[in-house]
C-alpha cells in the first residue's frame, strides 16, 4: 500500500533521551520509512503544545511545505521573529540548528524577546552532496510576545 503522511508528531523534551527521538524521527523520514515530504517540499520542523509547567516538553512535528507556504509564516496571529544562522563547514548540520537556538536563548536573555510558546517553525537546508562548499543554514521562526 502506497500513501503520504501530512505530518508526524511526538511529543518530547530537550533531554539526551528526547533529542535522540527527534534524531530518529528526522532519520526515519529522510529514509522514507515515514514518507512525510513529496518532491518539490521543504521540510520543516514545529514546536509547538508546550507544557504550561514545563517549556522544555512539546509537541515535535516534521512537515513537508511548498516555499510559498514557507513566505506567509510571519502572518499568523502571534508575532513571529526569525532568526537565521549559516554554518559553513562540512557536515555542519546540527551546528547550524544549534547556534540558531543559541542566537533565539541570547536573545530571551538580554530581554529583547519574550517568547509565547505557541507555534515555532525551524527550517533547515541539507545541501546536495555533491556542493560541498555551500553553507548549511537553519532558519528559526519563534512566536514572541508583541511589545
Amino acid at each position: 500500500m502506497s500513501y503520504t503522511l501530512k505530518e508526524v508528531t511526538i511529543r518530547t523534551d530537550n533531554s539526551e533521551e528526547g533529542l535522540a527521538r527527534i534524531s530518529e524521527l528526522w532519520g526515519d523520514v529522510f529514509s522514507g520509512k515515514l514518507p512525510v515530504i513529496e518532491n518539490g517540499m521543504v521540510p520543516v520542523a514545529r514546536y509547538a503544545n508546550y507544557s504550561k509547567t514545563d517549556p522544555l516538553t512539546y509537541d515535535f512535528t516534521i512537515l513537508g511545505w511548498y516555499p510559498s507556504v514557507i513566505r506567509a509564516l510571519n502572518s499568523e496571529a502571534v508575532d513571529t521573529r526569525r532568526f537565521i544562522h549559516f554554518s559553513t563547514c562540512a557536515n555542519c548540520e546540527i551546528k547550524a540548528i544549534k547556534e540558531a537556538w543559541d542566537l533565539v536563548r541570547a536573545a530571551e536573555a538580554n530581554g529583547s524577546i519574550k517568547r509565547a510558546y505557541a507555534n515555532d517553525y525551524e527550517i533547515t537546508t541539507r545541501p546536495d552532496d555533491a556542493d560541498i562548499d555551500k553553507p548549511y543554514w537553519c532558519e528559526l521562526y519563534i512566536s514572541v510576545e508583541p511589545y
